[in-house]
């Protein structure tokens, strides 16, 4: 089989015509898809900044709770105040008491 010019001219002019109407019914839809993309990609540079702001709330936050010390070490340290208070209220008694019979 032997393939002519123009037969090679009028299958690649076809080929251009199909290529040309596939363009025109795919432009609208490249149009929509790249302004979706830019919506996409503005959406999250949103979300990173969104979330830089929720990490510095978060870290201020944790900085401004002070940690909670258990029941039993807060019990331990009002039963050891008030009992260092009984031992010096022991004490200036006793005291007072060696200082009463050593002036009789």
């Amino acid at each position: 089989m032997r393939v002519t010019l123009s037969a090679i001219y009028a299958e690649v002019g076809g080929l251009k015509s199909e290529v040309a109407a596939l363009v025109a019914q795919l432009g609208p839809h490249v149009i929509l898809t790249k302004e979706k993309q830019g919506e996409y990609e503005k959406r999250l540079e949103n979300h990173g900044d969104r979330l830089g702001n929720i990490e510095g709330r978060l870290t201020r936050i944790e900085a401004a709770q002070r940690p909670r010390a258990p029941w039993y070490v807060v019990t331990g340290a009002v039963v050891g105040i008030l009992t260092g208070a009984g031992a010096l209220i022991a004490l200036v008694g006793t005291l007072a008491r060696i200082a009463e019979l050593s002036n009789q």
